[in-house]
């Protein structure tokens, strides 16, 4: 099966989306905003899915963007796969409807993880999508777990203003975590207002995306469940809610452009809101993670939303 095949289509009177079979992968999100449509997800800037003669990249790499989840999340010693099997693998379809679908992957023998299951559900009378990922364990385990939701920058001119919800303690990654082609200064306490220095020895405003050309990593701890990126040349804002008690944290991926690790992938360009229970995209065993067991499955609840928001006046 390709990378980009499309298991099916949803529509309803506010929402229209895509289901894509590797990762499970809601893509193609379009809101209905009183006549007026949006797309808050990100998608590759290349055709198709890209040939490679030898040593190809993660698959999940090939078709990157949308909304997925992560089981376990990022580097492990519980997976060899970065964001686990289920992102570089295809997922059955267990049933749908016009709006709705029901997935589902079964992981390898021997994997603390014995099933994920995700339901992905549009509004009928909303520009809001809900989802479900009910993770089912063949042993009890703590396991770093994330949800990857990539938004799209807004053409040029403007960007997005970042909101997150209360939250504790930001940073940027230490150096020896932080993407090749980083730009912020490693290892360092974020401002509330969002003011960090570069390592350039400018300082940049994380809040305000896209900032400086880079690829960076920035950790929000103890956020409380939602995040909100507004558009405020086009007025218009997507929040993303999430079940805080499960997933307590909050990593932005600021890709821009990313994938700096896969230089054969050039350009895509996004932020990477991710709630996630782990610290950063690697987690020590034993460290933040989700308790799972055999007799007690996890399920968490999210959300995509858009709404209309003030637009900024333009000044000449």
């Amino acid at each position: 099966m390709r990378a980009d095949a499309v298991l099916c289509r949803l529509e309803s009177a506010s929402v229209s989306a895509g289901v894509r079979s590797l990762s499970g992968a809601l893509v193609d999100l379009e809101f209905d905003l009183g006549g007026r449509t949006f797309r808050p997800l990100a998608a590759p800037p290349w055709d198709g899915v890209p040939q490679f003669a030898d040593a190809p990249p993660a698959a999940h790499l090939t078709v990157i963007g949308g909304e997925w989840p992560c089981v376990p999340f990022g580097l492990s010693a519980h997976d060899p796969v970065k964001h686990g099997h289920g992102t570089d693998s295809f997922w059955q379809l267990v049933g749908s409807d016009r709006r709705s679908v029901h997935l589902a992957i079964d992981y390898p023998e021997g994997h603390a993880v014995a099933r994920l299951e995700r339901t992905i559900a549009l509004s009928e009378t909303l520009p809001r999508v809900d989802l479900t990922l009910t993770i089912h364990a063949r042993r009890a385990v703590r396991m770093p777990v994330g949800l990857h939701p990539i938004l799209a920058f807004p053409a040029s001119p403007g960007g997005l203003r970042i909101t997150p919800a209360p939250h504790g303690e930001a940073t940027t990654a230490r150096a020896a975590r932080a993407p090749a082609a980083s730009a912020l200064a490693p290892d360092q306490t974020i401002a509330a207002d969002g003011i960090t220095m570069l390592k350039n020895g400018g300082t940049t405003c994380v809040w305000d995306q896209p900032g400086p050309a880079g690829e960076d990593l920035v950790f929000l701890r103890d956020c409380a469940g939602w995040v909100e990126a507004a558009d405020t040349d086009r007025g218009i804002a997507t929040r993303i809610e999430w079940d805080a008690a499960t997933l307590p944290h909050l990593l932005m991926w600021i890709a821009n452009p990313g994938l700096s690790g896969e230089p054969r992938l050039k350009g895509f360009r996004g932020i990477g809101l991710e709630p996630v229970a782990s610290y950063y995209d690697e987690t020590h065993e034993g460290a933040e993670g989700v308790n799972i067991a055999p007799e007690a499955p996890v399920t968490i609840r999210h959300a995509i939303e858009c709404r209309r928001v003030s637009a900024k006046v333009a000044t000449r």
